[in-house]
Order: structure tokens, then sequence, then C-alpha cells
């Protein structure tokens, strides 16, 4: 079994992965960009990660997890009760995409979707959105959960993109809920 400081050498470096592909992009991923990012002796990475894969999917798993961990976070005060609720928790969501060491995060999904298919982890989103709507009762569950990842995808890319534009709450609490009150499927 390995011992803490091992676990925690692995997250750091797995961080330091998010970072080099939120600052430098896809292309400059590599091993040893990230032993420097990391602050760690030459061919720890490959220790952790032995291939450009390997780390790839270190990537991709840590960014999950620091999306579980800000749905806990959401989440921690109380679940939300009204379709209402829920356009408010997704503009929250969208706030905190964009800003701090989040938006690195984001800049780093974006990056990730030109080397590898995001599309299992997609899905894992659009099942939890679905599971909250779904305790709120609203009509299509599902499609509504769709239609509000792809909103946030797009307006996420476009505050981290388009100089001078932000999330503002209001605007996007009313798109979310626009998004996850109207009938019919897509």
């Amino acid at each position: 079994m390995q011992d803490r400081p091992t676990f925690e050498r692995r997250d750091q470096v797995a961080d330091a992965a998010v970072s080099v592909l939120a600052e430098r992009g896809a292309r400059a991923l590599t091993h040893r960009a990230v032993d420097a990012a990391a602050g760690v002796p030459a061919g720890s990475t490959s220790n952790y990660f032995r291939t450009r894969e390997a780390l790839i999917q270190a990537v991709v798993d840590r960014l999950e997890q620091r999306d579980r961990e800000l749905g806990e976070e959401l989440s921690a005060h109380r679940a939300p009760a009204t379709l209402e609720e829920v356009a408010v928790l997704v503009a929250r969501f969208a706030e905190l995409l964009t800003s701090g060491q989040r938006a690195a995060c984001t800049r780093a999904r974006f990056e990730l979707a030109t080397v590898v298919d995001l599309g299992p982890a997609h899905h894992r989103l659009v099942g939890q959105l679905a599971a909250i709507l779904s305790q709120v009762d609203a009509a299509d569950p599902h499609r509504s959960a769709r239609a509000v990842a792809d909103y946030l995808d797009g307006l996420t890319l476009h505050v981290l993109t388009i100089p001078g534009r932000a999330v503002h709450p209001d605007e996007v609490s009313a798109a979310a809920y626009a998004l996850i009150s109207a009938p019919g499927t897509t």
C-alpha cells in the first residue's frame, strides 16, 4: 500500500499537469514540463504516469475530482428544492468555473478536448445534473441536463476566451431556468 506522501506527490504532479495544460496547451504537456511545473526531480512524473496517455488520463481524473468537490461544495448547504434554485446553482457553478484556480481547470478541460474524448466525463456531468433535476420534478431531467451542460460549455468558453466577457449571475440563472423549464424534448 502506498503511503500518504506518495499520494500527495501524485496529486502534486497531476495538479502541475493541469497547470501546464491550462497555461501552455496540449502540445506542451510533457513529462519534463510537468516535472518542472511541479518542482520535482526530472523523471518523477514518469514514475507516476509512464506514458503520455496515462498523464492525460491523470488530468481527466483530477479535473473530474475537482468537479465533484465543487459540486459537493455547492450542495453542502442544502440541495435545491425548486427549478429556480437549480438555476441559481447553475449560475454559481458558472461563476466558480470561470474564476480563480478553477478557471485554469476549465481552460485545461478545453485543451483536453483537443487530444482525448471527453464524452464519458460529459455524460457523467449530465447524469449528475439529471439527478438534481429529477429531485425537483423537472419535466424532462435528462434533456434539461444536456441543454444546461451544453450551455455551460459555451458560456465558460466565451468567458475565458473573449476579453471583457464575464458571468452575470442573473442572466445565467434566467437562461438556465429557461432551459430546465422548457417543455418538450430535443
